[in-house]
């Protein structure tokens, strides 16, 4: 009996797993049988796989050409020098250095509608004779010209203009009656008006209708006597005018001659009381030695040469002039 009992056991236990195993016998199941569930797709949200990854040096490089693009530099020096020298020199003569160094830089930035323009020139020569120095050339000048473009040649504009001389200047070598001094004279002037830009030439014209200057003589000697037109004990004289800019700068010959011309007239709505004009040819000889010629001239009716004092205009122009080889330095960034 017992064993029977053990037989029916065995038999009913091999028929409850037969039903189970044939639920894992997966080759019989198609993928449309089978029960799948679909996942949102949330990485895909999360990275964009299709933008680039950030460089630090093509933004660098960017921000570079957008700065060399909105930023114009020129930089010009030159120097200068002569000397003569003279030993047992039986027909006599002087030991004589002259030395002259000069510097123009401009930088022109522009944004869309908006320019900020500024160039900064400055001149000093110094002439040594027998050991004794004179100066014979002393003078900087700074424009400073922010505009609005109105169309491709006409923008609003406001221009500030600083100008004076480095050191103590005297009349002549052995004379040392005192002529000029740092900020004696000096010049600030302020103007409103427009500015025109020629597309084709380097010409540039700055006109200011409404235009107020003030000169500053800071030499207690100089303004006692009342000295470029300021009254006699004042430092400061101020008048309200009108001024015109023109600055041309035309490389031609392959680059090898630069004609430079600068023109600044100032009136005070009576008459004509400040002109100062410069010229300048420049050749080049070698890379970086040049030819220079250059030739300013000035009018103001404070100045009175009273050589002739039947001719009220003849006797205020003044001329510098010079001829000379020296060392020049160009740097441009475009």
């Amino acid at each position: 009996m017992k064993s029977l009992r053990l037989i029916l056991c065995i038999l009913a236990l091999m028929a409850g797993i037969a039903p189970v195993s044939a639920q894992f016998t997966i080759n019989k199941v198609t993928p449309k049988q089978a029960d799948t569930k679909i996942l949102p797709d949330t990485l895909s949200k999360r990275l964009d796989l299709t933008s680039s990854f950030f460089s630090e040096s093509r933004y660098k490089a960017e921000r570079r050409r957008i700065r060399k693009e909105r930023n114009t530099i020129n930089l010009t020096t030159s120097l200068q020098m002569t000397q003569t020298g003279f030993e047992n020199w039986a027909a006599g003569g002087q030991n004589t250095f002259t030395g002259r160094a000069t510097m123009a830089f401009s930088h022109q930035f522009k944004k869309n509608k908006f320019n900020f323009n500024y160039d900064l020139e400055a001149r000093y020569g110094l002439s040594v004779i027998d050991q004794v120095s004179f100066k014979n050339e002393d003078m900087f000048r700074l424009n400073i010209n922010p505009s609005i473009d109105l169309n491709k040649n006409w923008s609003y504009a406001a221009l500030v203009q600083f100008a004076s001389q480095f050191t103590k200047g005297y009349k002549a070598m052995g004379d040392n009656t005192l002529v000029s001094d740092f900020m004696a004279p000096g010049t600030l002037t302020l103007g409103l008006g427009f500015t025109y830009k020629h597309q084709k030439l380097p010409l540039t014209i700055n006109i200011s209708p409404l235009t107020g200057s003030m000169t500053f003589v800071r030499n207690d000697s100089l303004s006692s006597v009342g000295a470029y037109g300021v009254d006699p004990g004042k430092t400061v004289k101020s008048s309200l005018g009108s001024q015109l800019i023109l600055n041309l700068k035309v490389p031609f010959a392959k680059d090898r001659v630069t004609y430079t011309s600068y023109l600044d007239v100032f009136s005070n709505y009576d008459k004509v009381t400040r002109v100062t004009w410069d010229n300048k040819l420049d050749f080049t000889i070698l890379k970086f030695m040049t030819l220079n010629l250059f030739c300013s001239s000035k009018y103001d009716h404070t100045v009175n040469f009273a050589t002739n004092p039947e001719d009220p205009f003849l006797r205020r122009i003044q001329l510098n002039y010079s001829v000379g080889v020296g060392f020049t330095y160009v740097f441009k960034n475009k």
